[in-house]
């Protein structure tokens, strides 16, 4: 038997969670030199019919030199507001090792919020306002427990794709390094995302 693709595995996960999935495959111009098709894929699904949350997989390998080429994660729109790119991730024990790196720009954050997680971003004054909620900074380190490749991100990503997303602001539980097929995992993403809706 024929394996599946990667769009006919979600589309049997959205089928099985009766939930609609939307995708689109889009073919680069061939180039003189090779005649072997390229592609880039968009993938996304909607929760639930109110459309809360949305859960996004992406692939342009042949996309621009320091964009993202591969990710999936769960999106959810926040305040327009809240303009600037953010990239929370859990440390690790090279940022603990190194003691030149500091996190001063966040200090205001309570310390069993700040020792735990490397924050960057462009606009750092926002995040103090935005991450000030102790239940939302506990969410969030449970969150990165789960995998040291999750990453809780605003404004970071493109996913301009997502009609309900294109030009708005967003935050994300993403994953920069592949894509989640199993229907576990989307169901445990789109679950914790809805839970930082509620706390935000």
């Amino acid at each position: 038997m024929e394996n599946k693709t990667n769009i006919e595995i979600l589309s049997d996960i959205a089928t099985e969670t009766n939930r609609v999935i939307e995708f689109k495959e889009e073919q680069y111009p061939l180039s003189s030199y090779s005649q072997i098709p390229r592609l880039r894929t968009s993938v996304y699904m909607p929760n639930n019919a109110s459309k809360t949350s949305y859960f996004v997989w992406s692939c342009d390998p042949y996309g621009e030199i320091g964009e993202n080429t591969v990710f999936c994660g769960a999106f959810i729109p926040i305040s327009s507001g809240i303009t600037g790119k953010i990239n929370i991730r859990k440390k690790n024990i090279i940022d603990k090792l190194n003691i030149f790196k500091s996190n001063d720009n966040h200090s205001s954050l309570p310390e069993t919020f700040d020792s735990k997680v490397i924050i960057s971003g462009d606009d750092l004054s926002m995040m103090k306002t935005f991450f000030n909620n102790v239940k939302l900074q506990n969410k969030i380190l449970e969150i990165l427990d789960i995998s040291d490749i999750i990453k809780i991100s605003i404004n970071e990503i493109d996913v301009d794709f997502v009609p309900e997303l294109k030009g708005k602001s967003h935050l994300c539980i993403l994953n920069k390094q592949d894509w989640y097929m199993e229907k576990e995992q989307i169901e445990k993403l789109f679950g914790l995302i809805e839970q930082i809706k509620k706390l935000l």
